[in-house]
């Protein structure tokens, strides 16, 4: 009998939001100590402290230079930089998916080492070349990730829009048959992702496909609307001098982190969540806060068409 795939939804900081993913967030000490990661960074804000987000799209020479050549804000400082960023991250990752086994199936560190553990990873499809491959490869055995036990290991398979693929026809509600062909679209958070795939033999649980065409990857994501939306409004509020006392820093990242805001992108284009405007609250606003050209009515950041 084959038992159903547990996801892990207990990130640290979550709360109920019983989230599936973590955000690729972590936020360094002065000496250079991890400080928080994922969810916790969110209430991690000392100034005095580095952050640093979305880094792993910068292990790729070509993404950070054209990166640092848009004068991107929080940029790692060299690829060897985002490689250190993603060990540190990587590493958080596999202590909690560690500990999570541990606490869920009442086993010791010991038995943890005695288990056959495998690890399977995707990488962007944007990643062309096998030395982007083995770097990461390399990343993965210094987090931990298949070096504790002796029956412990780590691969990378699939890149993501042939693992996106794989998920799509393991979850739809259409009942695919052999010789069916379908494009599976991943807007994930850095890349967009095209695959189009044959369905081979559609047996249950695992139907065997097979790829039809070139994976192409585009690099518009997620995170790359988020920085865009940040920019867009820091620059619209940053115009008023006036306003600099009136509201809390970083008020384009604020925005972007709130529930508001994420619904929005998430849902753009669905008609019951179209509107000509979105109002979204300023935390650390005052409510009664009003500023036509800088468009803030009542405390709330007013975005149009």
């Amino acid at each position: 009998m084959q038992s159903p795939i547990q996801i892990l939804n207990n990130w640290p900081g979550v709360s109920n939001k019983n989230e599936q993913k973590v955000p690729t967030c972590l936020v360094y000490n002065e000496d250079g100590s991890v400080s928080s990661w994922g969810f916790l960074c969110e209430d991690d804000d000392d100034p005095a402290k580095e952050r640093y987000e979305f880094f792993k799209i910068y292990l790729d020479q070509e993404t950070f230079e054209e990166a640092r050549l848009k004068d991107t804000k929080n940029l790692p400082e060299s690829v060897e930089h985002a490689q250190k960023l993603s060990i540190d991250f990587l590493r958080q990752i596999y202590n909690h998916s560690k500990s999570t086994v541990e606490l869920h199936t009442g086993i010791s560190r010991q038995g943890w080492r005695d288990l056959k553990v495998e690890f399977i990873f995707s990488v962007p499809t944007t990643w062309r070349t096998q030395g982007m491959i083995n770097i990461f490869k390399k990343c993965i055995a210094l987090a931990g990730f298949g070096m504790e036990g002796s029956s412990h290991s780590a691969k990378v398979e699939l890149t993501e829009s042939e693992a996106a693929a794989v998920g799509t026809i393991k979850s739809s509600v259409v009942a695919f048959q052999s010789g069916d062909i379908f494009m599976s679209v991943d807007a994930g958070g850095g890349t967009t992702d095209l695959a189009v795939m044959e369905v081979k033999e559609a047996r249950e649980p695992f139907p065997s496909l097979s790829q039809i065409s070139q994976v192409d990857g585009i690099g518009i994501g997620a995170t790359l609307i988020d920085r865009a939306f940040v920019s867009y409004i820091n620059t619209r509020l940053g115009k008023y001098r006036e306003l600099v006392d009136q509201l809390p820093p970083n008020c384009g990242e604020r925005l972007a982190k709130g529930d508001k805001f994420k619904t929005t992108k998430h849902k753009f284009g669905e008609k019951v969540y179209q509107s000509n405007c979105y109002k979204m609250t300023l935390e650390g606003a005052a409510f009664h806060l009003n500023h036509a050209a800088a468009g803030i009515e009542e405390g709330k950041v007013v975005v149009s068409w």
